[in-house]
């Protein structure tokens, strides 16, 4: 640079460079290449240098050439580099570099199962994500409303899309994971019914009028279903069906009285209150007579199960 003392020829915080007989200046920390602040012992004005030792990208050497495009942060994932961006987290592949020009931002989403750095972003807020394998992925609600529900996550290889409902493979049949968080339901051939007076819910076989207990799933798909006489009679009632035929359920704290029960056998106003009938004959008259279990009169038969 015609300086006696050569380390005069760059900036504070350069290094002179000789390659292949060009002569520059790099910025200790970044490697970025300038020319230098003298030329044949003149003092000139600095600039980029992308001679060929620079040529890449103007840095030296070209392993110094930026691994990412402003925006982005590079970040190591499961050993391998990742360029991310700063607003979205989305994973791009590092930047490569020829005449001083960069490859275009590439997508690289895998880095996560939806293509974003922080995985955590794949669902929408209040949802958690499910990695079943390496070939399902999926969002789950967590709280108390909807909790299990599934839905599809917010980014599909590192593209943002519309979330909705998840109703395949692990989620299929019922929409929620695990299976056993998907809410009561009845069968087929079954119609869910409702007290007004306590909301209470049930299923009802219409082809027996058989009253069932809302199903639900196990986990391992397997349906809960049981036969509950409960649902026709209050507690401390036992319900009874006479030889003919006709459902009662019998007061056993009020004298054993006969009343109408709930559900698809109520004979009067639906899902009124319990009403008392001297007229209904669940034993040969009003009342149980449990001391004719015997069936003495061709009336009575024991009493099939309290509640």
């Amino acid at each position: 640079c015609g300086l006696a003392d050569d380390s005069l020829c760059c900036a504070s915080g350069q290094t002179l460079q000789t390659v292949d007989g060009q002569s520059f200046c790099t910025d200790d920390a970044t490697g970025q290449c300038s020319t230098m602040v003298y030329v044949n012992g003149v003092a000139a004005t600095q600039k980029a240098y992308s001679g060929k030792p620079c040529s890449d990208c103007s840095y030296y050497p070209s392993s110094n050439c930026p691994s990412c495009s402003d925006g982005q942060t590079k970040q190591t994932i499961d050993k391998k580099d990742y360029c991310v961006d700063d607003k979205t987290s989305v994973c791009y592949a590092e930047l490569s570099w020829s005449n001083n020009k960069s490859s275009p931002p590439t997508l690289d989403p895998s880095c996560s199962v939806c293509g974003l750095a922080d995985d955590s972003l794949c669902c929408a807020s209040g949802q958690t994500l499910q990695t079943i394998s390496d070939t399902e992925s999926f969002c789950t609600v967590s709280g108390d409303k909807d909790n299990g529900k599934c839905y599809t996550m917010l980014y599909e290889q590192g593209v943002a899309v519309e979330s909705t409902a998840y109703t395949t493979n692990s989620c299929a049949g019922h929409g929620y994971y695990p299976a056993s968080k998907a809410p009561p339901f009845c069968l087929e051939n079954q119609t869910q019914k409702e007290y007004s007076y306590n909301s209470f819910q049930y299923c009802v076989d219409e082809d027996n009028k058989v009253c069932y207990t809302m199903a639900t799933f196990n986990n391992n798909l397997t349906i809960n279903q049981k036969k509950d006489d409960t649902c026709y009679c209050e507690a401390g009632q036992a319900f009874y069906q006479s030889n003919d035929g006709k459902v009662f359920c019998v007061d056993l704290k009020n004298n054993n009285m006969c009343k109408i029960p709930f559900g698809p056998y109520n004979s009067y106003t639906a899902n009124q209150p319990q009403k008392w009938d001297d007229a209904l004959q669940c034993c040969g008259s009003g009342t149980y007579d449990s001391s004719d279990t015997a069936q003495t009169t061709g009336n009575c038969k024991p009493l099939s199960a309290n509640y």
